[in-house]
């Protein structure tokens, strides 16, 4: 697709190659839990940190190897070219990530999970709100205390801080993309390999993880949709505008989903973690006042948890979808899922082996999504994307409804800045946004109900 700031498409072998381990660095702004260890000091970092075995790779050299006026640092205006430092520290969140360890509510969260250390020195938070390697990889001037700085989603900057200087106008994109490969400078032009880098942290993967042990001791859960999150960033690159958008959009759609699957496939096959894990049901199905209300009756027989649907029940509608190279096998298969996922007793491995297998056709789903819409997303591919996100309106849950209005939301604004309106469409939006607001007072969608069918 193209695009006025390069995006180049791994095939999907090299997706495979890279897959989740592409990261190599955590970022986000989450605490993460795994089973909690006694292993709880700064200087043992966790997988894929382990100190212990992690081979000596090139230095992180930290955010003050880039602040540099003449570099990333200069003085100008939020987002503007060079001041791509001065943006990160003064506008985004990701930059106070670390101090968000210093709060009340941090130390009250490693407290009730039985660690006795502050959050501060605490591996499994650090892995999410810095740039957390072994201290072999540190150079002379990296600070854990700068957060989610610039290496944590660039990569190691060792070997490129200095060549990578005027690239831009010495190289064509193909030699820029070899070159970031050679220097292992991370390729965030290319949206898989951004996403996944957001994912890691913000949907979960491997030892970073937000379970229900830590959303019980006070963590926020995770609900990350890519565009979204984009547009909330005060951004030091390119925004994506219109089509673009739509990409991002799209992309994000697939590869989150996948994210989440893979971590639902490996809470499941490992049997020292608590099962069934309830981080990956609906919250509010056991979160809610008592009276009885037909509408979650007919969602689910009484005693069952409903699985979340908030990052696959759209991917099955898109997998359905006439607006997109149709994939009714994904459907199928994350039907298949919810229902061994809602039984009385979830069959760890069973469902282990089918959300893996779900993750990994997603790859090759998206290369026909891109192949389909080789020359960027046209207007009318936009409008019929929004219309297969609103045509069904019978979300059995908040968590569905937001993924629709969120999705919504920015397909419309897509639309506009494609010169596209359709005031229907936005009427549309409107009142499912009506439907997701949470009451003064509640931190939880009191007043949240599905619109009534004619069997109601």
């Amino acid at each position: 697709m193209n695009s006025s700031h390069p995006r180049q498409w791994r095939t999907f072998e090299q997706r495979r190659t890279i897959r989740w381990s592409v990261v190599g660095v955590s970022i986000a702004i989450a605490l993460t839990v795994g089973v909690v260890r006694s292993a709880d000091v700064e200087s043992t970092p966790s997988s894929p940190h382990d100190g212990s075995v992690a081979k000596a790779g090139p230095l992180y050299l930290g955010v003050s190897s880039c602040s540099a006026q003449p570099c990333h640092g200069d003085v100008g205006d939020i987002g503007e070219p060079g001041c791509e430092y001065t943006t990160w520290a003064h506008a985004d969140p990701h930059s106070r990530a670390y101090d968000v360890l210093k709060s009340k509510l941090s130390r009250q969260i490693v407290q009730r999970l039985g660690f006795t250390k502050p959050a501060t020195r605490v591996g499994l938070c650090l892995e999410c709100h810095a740039t957390y390697v072994p201290k072999s990889q540190r150079g002379e001037r990296f600070l854990l205390s700068d957060g989610v700085g610039c290496e944590s989603c660039h990569g190691p900057a060792e070997k490129w801080v200095k060549s990578h200087v005027g690239w831009s106008s010495r190289y064509d994109t193909e030699e820029i993309q070899k070159k970031k490969a050679e220097l292992g400078m991370i390729d965030t032009d290319n949206l898989t390999v951004r996403l996944q880098l957001c994912a890691s942290c913000h949907v979960s993967l491997g030892n970073r993880e937000v379970n229900h042990d830590l959303i019980a001791a006070g963590h926020p859960r995770l609900l990350f949709e890519a565009a979204s999150y984009h547009e909330s960033l005060a951004r030091h690159w390119p925004a994506e505008k219109g089509a673009d958008l739509a990409d991002l959009w799209l992309t994000g759609q697939v590869v989150v989903p996948e994210a989440a699957l893979e971590m639902l496939a490996q809470r499941a096959e490992d049997e020292s973690r608590p099962w069934p894990e309830l981080a990956e049901y609906d919250c509010y199905a056991c979160h809610h006042d008592l009276q009885d209300q037909r509408w979650r009756r007919q969602r689910s027989s009484a005693g069952m948890m409903p699985w979340n649907d908030f990052y696959t029940g759209q991917l099955s509608r898109l997998a359905k979808s006439a607006a997109l190279p149709p994939k009714r096998s994904i459907a199928n298969s994350l039907a298949d899922l919810s229902r061994k996922m809602s039984t009385p007793v979830a069959e760890r491995h069973a469902i282990a082996t089918t959300a893996r297998s779900v993750a990994e056709a997603l790859p090759d789903w998206l290369d026909r999504i891109q192949r389909s819409h080789d020359e960027s997303l046209t207007r009318d591919d936009v409008e019929a994307l929004l219309e297969a996100v609103l045509e069904d309106d019978s979300d059995g849950s908040w968590d569905a409804a937001l993924q629709r209005f969120l999705s919504g939301a920015i397909l419309y604004q897509a639309l506009r800045e494609m010169g596209g309106s359709d005031p229907a469409l936005a009427e549309r939006l409107r009142k499912l946004g009506k439907r997701l607001v949470v009451p003064d007072g509640f931190d939880s969608p009191r007043t949240f109900e599905p619109p009534k069918t004619s069997n109601d």
